[in-house]
């Protein structure tokens, strides 16, 4: 008769002999006497036995499981003590330890050669029965009987009290046995879920698998089971919310998409919920021509053929992660306009022939203080892809979800310009690793992207950008004159290309007189600079002012008052006294505005290393336009930014 719960504990009141659990605590009974050893080492010796019931253990795998890789030299003899003991314990008849008869040829423990091996039955180790009963169980699932499944399985899990011999020390073969059997109750866990969901019961399926995800939020076949009893019970928008909340967690946690088996059940799911919208007739909703909604190329990048290569390499690689397809999202970052979207760009242009089933761009700026929603970004994605306009969902949930789908399997590519967030972004991304995503933006985003910082462009590289769009010859006349506007410009390629077309636009009224050295001279009022810096639609001071408009009230005034430090640069304690805060306070603000671009971290050169924060020049020159007016306290509140908004009225 088999056994379940508290009963194995005290098998022996029902059947004579050792019995022996490692479900949990290690217990040995004997004839309803507990006989469990009390000390470590002899129960790591008899555990490692019982995980290996029946099989040989060697001497060495003993000595190392008890002692590790530097074994005393008297471990052998040692270990035979051990042995010796626990035979003796296993002949009593009482607590105290009497011998009922002299150790044979049956005894639980035997000798073999290099080694010894634990001969209890099967049915007097709590494992045995686990394994024995989980066979039953598997054998009633493929003979289509649920009940009787159910019944076996659920007998198989209750010989679990607790993890494996828990309490006991563990070396590292039995540590990596033990994991092993945790897996397997796992999957006989699986397997009872399915046998209860062929019975129909629902109700109490989804509460102990939305327990058990508690304790294993990244397994993917129990979210299976979870979703799929979400499903069945008519339950599907909470279905697609645990497969959204999967997806988000390992693609944050592990760069990792979901397996194959949950994109097609989130497929089936969609299917149900919007007809037309499944991945088997996404083909036929996607009709038309390709969307090809990448921007003209840009062709006079400098210095950054190095981050193209990186980027294209990423971006067109296999994404394979541990058998697991993963989304490659390449996350471009910097100060404004030191050319992310020309990199970015580039590099689109560059890939695109690997993405044949077409380019999706979405510019995610909106108005400064309304970046764009995703949800509107996500109706122009799906209308590209031809879905009609009734079939589109209403919410950002459902329509991410329906354009993961549509996506899945599909070699596509989406750039994303200017996020804002990494919050922003997220419901963009597509639903298959044949995919790719580019992203520009001033913040660090998410974290299984490979984030590339853009740095400014040197000297060299900055007079090779100017002299592409003036023309050599004029740059050769005026060498210094172009090195110095490089420097004026900051390296920044937009500044430079602004600074260029007004060369251009000017050159001719100057016929050849000194055009660069007089772009030198205006160039040289940091009170005009901004405004040599926007011709057309190069205009690097509404970057910053859409920058600007991002940041808190507080981190706005704070560099305000910053710009106004000689030089650009200072310390810490040079900022607190500048800000009117505690030193210890002022830290968390600096590295927001660093992190933001509008400072720079640094660290000075021998003979003693100091760190110290500077503002980039055209970074300087912006906040210095405004009137800083009184210095705003270091908390934040309706106060601060109501006097911020009147300080800063005139930008």
């Amino acid at each position: 008769m088999d056994m379940d719960g508290d009963s194995l504990r005290n098998a022996s009141n029902h059947s004579p002999g050792i019995h022996i659990n490692i479900l949990g605590p290690l217990e040995v009974v004997k004839n309803s006497v507990a006989l469990t050893p009390t000390a470590p080492k002899l129960q790591q010796v008899l555990g490692f036995l019982a995980l290996h019931r029946q099989q040989v253990s060697q001497t060495g795998d003993l000595i190392t499981e008890v002692w590790g890789e530097s074994p005393p030299a008297s471990a052998q003899s040692t270990l035979q003590t051990y042995i010796h003991k626990l035979r003796r314990a296993f002949t009593a008849d009482g607590p105290y330890g009497i011998r009922s008869a002299p150790p044979c040829a049956d005894e639980v423990i035997q000798t073999r050669p290099n080694g010894y091996v634990l001969t209890v039955p099967q049915e007097r180790l709590d494992l045995g029965r686990f394994q024995r009963l989980t066979a039953e169980g598997q054998a009633a699932l493929r003979r289509s009987e649920p009940a009787a499944a159910t019944r076996l399985l659920s007998r198989a899990l209750a010989a679990w009290r607790a993890p494996v011999l828990q309490g006991a020390p563990l070396g590292a073969l039995s540590a990596r046995r033990a994991t092993a059997l945790e897996e397997t109750r796992l999957h006989v866990l699986e397997l009872r879920f399915d046998a209860e969901l062929q019975l129909g019961r629902y109700d109490s399926t989804i509460n102990e698998l939305k327990t058990l995800l508690a304790e294993h939020p990244l397994h993917e076949s129990l979210h299976v089971r979870l979703i799929l009893a979400l499903h069945r019970c008519g339950r599907q928008k909470e279905a697609l919310a645990v497969y959204d909340r999967l997806r988000d967690s390992l693609v944050e946690e592990l760069g990792l998409d979901p397996s194959e088996e949950l994109r097609r059940l989130q497929g089936d799911i969609i299917a149900a919920r919007f007809p037309g919208a499944s991945p088997g007739r996404a083909t036929a909703t996607v009709t038309g021509p390709t969307p090809a909604q990448l921007p003209p190329d840009v062709t006079d990048l400098r210095g950054r053929h190095r981050k193209l290569d990186l980027i294209e390499r990423h971006v067109t690689g296999t994404g394979e992660r541990g058998g697991v397809s993963s989304l490659p999202i390449v996350w471009v970052t910097g100060m404004p306009g030191v050319g992310k979207s020309a990199l970015t760009l580039r590099a689109a242009h560059r890939v695109r022939r690997h993405f044949p089933d077409g380019q999706l761009f979405a510019d995610l700026t909106g108005a400064p203080a309304a970046p764009r929603r995703p949800e509107d970004v996500l109706h122009g994605f799906l209308s590209a892809l031809r879905v009609p306009p009734e079939r589109i969902p209403a919410g950002l949930g459902e329509r991410s979800q329906m354009f993961r789908t549509l996506t899945a399997g599909r070699r596509l590519l989406v750039l994303l310009h200017d996020a804002v967030s990494a919050a922003q972004v997220r419901p963009l991304l597509p639903g298959s690793g044949s995919c790719a995503v580019l992203v520009t933006s001033q913040v660090h985003g998410l974290h299984s992207a490979m984030v590339i910082p853009l740095e400014v462009l040197d000297i060299a590289d900055g007079v090779d950008l100017l002299a592409g769009i003036v023309g050599r010859e004029l740059v050769a006349r005026e060498p210094r004159a172009a090195e110095r506007l490089v420097t004026l410009c900051g390296g920044l390629p937009l500044a430079l290309r602004a600074v260029a077309a007004r060369v251009v636009a000017t050159r001719r009224a100057a016929r050849r007189g000194h055009v660069l050295s007089a772009m030198v001279w205006k160039m040289s009022d940091p009170r005009t600079r901004l405004s040599l810096l926007c011709f057309d639609d190069l205009d690097i001071g509404s970057r910053y002012q859409a920058s600007f408009a991002r940041l808190t009230p507080q981190e706005q005034h704070a560099c305000l008052l910053l710009g106004l430090l000689p030089g650009g640069r200072f310390n810490r304690e040079q900022a607190s006294a500048q800000l009117g805060y505690a030193v210890g306070d002022i830290d968390a603000l600096l590295m927001r505005l660093a992190e933001s671009h509008f400072l720079r971290l640094r660290t000075s050169g021998c003979p003693r290393a100091e760190t110290y924060y500077a503002f980039h020049q055209i970074s300087r020159a912006y906040v210095q336009q405004y009137d800083t007016g009184p210095v705003l306290p270091l908390a934040s509140g309706a106060a601060i930014e109501r006097d911020t908004r009147e300080l800063l009225h005139d930008g």
